[in-house]
């Protein structure tokens, strides 16, 4: 989805964004579905990826509306469109639009396709559900969102677990070549969890010396990624930070389960079939 979304010309951090609402989105709809309530968890998925297209044009309240038309244009089915339409805030009724500055209609999701989306929106940030209630507290938008909250749960059975793993990851260069090894999800560069107390940057050295038995030199932090997965029936949001480290040898000694490794240039690591993750670093290498 992330093409689709790029080429409506939706910002990378709301693509982001949507992503993980999409992940959230998805794991409550397999848990509803479970327990014997009929979701059509593909709608939920690709309602939760475009949920924030109409950010493409504009950042207001709005943005819900607009996108919704971007999609009828396009010709996405009205399913679609009506979950772009009613993720905002707890969903607006249609009394309620004009005081928005929103033209009158009902934008309250009243499907439970739309009630998962909007929910899963409000879920990505921890603090989202108290600034929408603040931000509305003069309006029927509270008491939604604690009832939606409430109707969720209840149709889950329980409420999902979250964690946060903070991980680090080497961007190992020598010459013109990049390090990469291979294990279960494919290429990738060398990454693990921060251990408790350790500096992000001295965690990634002692990565590349831990699976080359090679030495490397930071240089700088290229970047961080943020992904939300679902682990063993547990929501992670797998926070990474990435770092570009010069290599003093290429003698390699793998260790760390990986089974293999290659030193490629910049064309050919983007040919490679990464991890996820790791496609995600290629993304914003711009080696000097």
């Amino acid at each position: 989805m992330r093409p689709a979304l790029e080429k409506f010309g939706v910002p990378s951090g709301t693509i982001s964004h949507s992503e993980n609402v999409a992940a959230i989105a998805v794991a409550i709809a397999k848990r509803i579905a479970r327990r014997g309530t009929p979701v059509d968890i593909g709608l939920v998925e690709l309602g939760a990826w475009l949920h924030d297209v109409g950010r493409a044009k504009c950042h207001t309240l709005a943005h819900g509306i607009v996108g919704a038309e971007m999609l009828r244009k396009a010709g996405y089915s009205e399913r679609v469109a009506r979950i772009v339409e009613t993720h905002s805030l707890s969903g607006i009724a249609e009394s309620e639009t004009i005081g928005f500055g929103l033209p009158k209609r009902d934008l309250l999701p009243r499907t439970i396709e739309e009630k998962i989306v909007c929910f899963a929106d409000k879920l990505s940030d921890a603090g989202k559900t108290e600034r929408v209630c603040g931000r509305a507290r003069k309006t029927g938008v509270a008491g939604r969102m604690i009832a939606l909250e409430k109707e969720i749960w209840e149709l889950c059975g329980e409420r999902l677990s979250m964690e946060r793993k903070i991980l680090v990851c080497c961007v190992a260069k020598k010459g013109a070549g990049f390090f990469v090894v291979k294990d279960a999800r494919g290429w990738g560069f060398p990454a693990r969890e921060l251990l408790w107390g350790e500096w992000p940057e001295s965690g990634a050295k002692h990565v590349f010396d831990s699976v080359t038995c090679a030495r490397a030199e930071v240089k700088r932090l290229l970047g961080e990624t943020s992904q939300i997965v679902e682990e063993n029936g547990v929501l992670v949001q797998r926070l990474c930070f990435v770092y570009l480290a010069k290599a003093r040898d290429s003698r390699v000694c793998l260790s760390g389960g990986y089974s293999s490794f290659r030193w490629v240039g910049l064309r050919e690591l983007r040919k490679l079939p990464l991890s996820e993750e790791s496609a995600r670093v290629v993304g914003f290498i711009n080696v000097d």
